[in-house]
């Protein structure tokens, strides 16, 4: 999984590998839209965030 920010830096990585469900803690991060990507072997999500 990560999360990038609106200008495409990588935020935050995190190996969610074997996972059904994940918490990401965005307390630290500036108020924004930031981009989820979580890969699967089948298919790449990608999903808008606003904080």
């Amino acid at each position: 999984m990560e999360l990038f920010d609106s200008l495409g830096r990588l935020i935050i990585q995190q190996d969610v590998s074997n996972q059904l469900e994940t918490t990401i803690n965005v307390q630290q991060l500036h108020t924004g839209t930031y981009f989820l990507k979580v890969k699967t072997q089948q298919k790449t999500f990608l999903k808008k965030v606003i904080k």
